[in-house]
């Protein structure tokens, strides 16, 4: 498995880190493995849903109230 080693760990870095992994029972190392591995899936792109061919163009207030609704 790969290994990674990090340097010049702020010391408030590091605090937080042993505190946060102190609260769930993991070693710093499984803490930051995970706390990387939830942050990178969730950096992952939308998968936005097929575009869909239309035989006219939609008007402007349906578009407005999607927009508004996706927002609520």
């Amino acid at each position: 498995m790969p290994s990674l080693i990090l340097r010049d760990l702020p010391e408030e870095v590091h605090k937080r880190l042993r505190d946060r992994a102190q609260r769930h029972h993991r070693s710093m190392t499984k803490e930051a493995v995970s706390i990387l591995e939830r942050e990178l899936v969730a950096s992952d792109p939308v998968k936005l849903p097929p575009v869909v061919a239309t035989s006219r163009p939609i008007p402007s207030n349906l578009i407005d109230e999607a927009i508004e609704e996706g927002r609520e």
